[in-house]
């Protein structure tokens, strides 16, 4: 009985072997597109001069960090002096090297605001990318949805050509009357003229994208066209963004860095010790070489060290206020693309729909008005509505792949492999 519950605990645990690897090749098979559109996504984003802008930002981030922590070492120094009366000859070069010892934590604390601020540089560049981005994936979905207007409108255009057509001959044949081809001639007027704002947009959608783009616009496009799924929101994804967001954690890092400002404002009230190694040349006049501690203070002016101070705490104040505005500001943003999202994918089921019945009810309203049971005006609503139904569609379409792929990258950021695909 022992070896039939082995056997069988060993195929059950095979087909589950099989069974997950099935699953993880229709799945990777199945996002295998939308890892290269983000390839091309991040490329473009970090291409873009503005990213160029905040990496160079974050490289002087880098070299003051450097330069912080190089205060910990020894300060060289040259003085040439010229005791009174003893003209050039008496002349005393004196090179000395002064090694702090302690400083108040001055140093530290300088070091320590230079690394956060080095940190904030680094989540400003992700950020800057990541916004870009952003903008990049929303022309591109405004761009595909101007362009598709335009083609509707178009055959919206031809189809009231073909209705005033048909209403001229029935108006010169005295069976319909003026005021029928008065309203066609109308309401192609104003199909035209939605047309040509659509072409408008959508050449200023170009524009920008071919600014945002450069060069990498055609690869770009072919990797949007070819991508075979949109991220799949879900509402833990704003809890998420909260933990990973590059702007929240650039806010926090300059908070840390203002923090750091305070620790070393307050150790100008601290004295100083170090140690320094003199040597003299050119004259008998002072010895040759010597080395002592030296005690030093330096408070300030008046109450300037302490104003100081106050300015450091309120910039800390500022920062930490502005990090608390920025969480709450992207919680209610995520919230929106949300509610975004899940109309417009419940708007795109019924849109089809409509897209659908209006066209047939236009078909039969053409119908009948030739058999005198549907009046003029009638047929031209239905046209419009069949054509606003087929709008609507691209309307959602749009508004549902826009919304996505801002959620997907305000929480997962630029990761290829991260976040769900439908």
């Amino acid at each position: 009985m022992s070896i039939f519950s082995s056997l069988f605990g060993l195929v059950r645990t095979l087909f589950l072997v099989k069974a997950f690897l099935v699953f993880a090749v229709n799945a990777h098979a199945q996002n295998s597109a939308t890892p290269a559109f983000l390839d091309v996504v991040r490329s473009v984003a970090y291409a873009y001069p503005q990213t160029q802008a905040a990496a160079q930002g974050l490289e002087a981030a880098k070299q003051d960090q450097s330069a912080a922590a190089w205060q910990r070492a020894a300060s060289p120094s040259f003085q040439r002096i010229s005791p009174q009366g003893s003209g050039t000859a008496g002349q005393i070069n004196r090179l000395a090297l002064e090694q702090p010892i302690y400083a108040g934590g001055r140093i530290t604390a300088g070091i320590d605001a230079a690394e956060q601020r080095y940190i904030a540089g680094y989540y400003q560049h992700q950020y800057v990318a990541q916004e870009t981005a952003i903008k990049l994936i929303n022309t591109w979905y405004e761009w595909q949805r101007q362009k598709d207007r335009v083609t509707t409108m178009q055959e919206g255009v031809e189809a009231h050509h073909r209705l005033r057509q048909q209403i001229e001959r029935r108006a010169h044949e005295g069976i319909s009357p003026e005021i029928d081809q008065a309203l066609a001639a109308a309401r192609l007027s104003q199909m035209q003229s939605d047309q040509a704002q659509a072409q408008s947009a959508s050449s200023a959608a170009l524009a920008l994208l071919v600014q945002l783009a450069a060069d990498q616009l055609p690869s770009f496009d072919a990797a949007a066209l070819a991508m075979p799924s949109l991220p799949r929101p879900t509402p833990e994804w704003t809890a998420l963004s909260v933990a990973r967001d590059p702007q929240l954690a650039k806010l926090g890092a300059e908070q840390l860095a203002a923090e750091a400002d305070i620790r070393v404002k307050q150790a100008q009230w601290h004295p100083t010790l170090s140690v320094i190694v003199e040597r003299n040349y050119g004259s008998d006049f002072a010895p040759p070489h010597r080395t002592w501690l030296q005690v030093s203070a330096q408070p300030g002016a008046g109450l300037s060290s302490l104003a100081s101070v106050r300015a450091a705490v309120a910039r800390q104040e500022s920062a930490a206020e502005a990090r608390r505005s920025a969480e709450r500001e992207l919680q209610q943003t995520m919230a929106t693309d949300l509610a975004s999202y899940i109309a417009a994918t419940e708007q795109m089921g019924v849109a089809r729909l409509l897209r659908k019945s209006t066209q047939d009810v236009a078909d039969s309203y053409a119908r009948q008005f030739v058999a005198g049971r549907k009046s003029w005006i009638e047929v031209l609503n239905a046209v419009r509505e069949a054509i606003q139904a087929r709008l609507s569609v691209l309307d959602a379409r749009a508004l549902q792949g826009q919304s996505a792929w801002r959620l997907h990258l305000r929480t997962f950021g630029l990761d290829p492999i991260a976040g769900n695909m439908s």
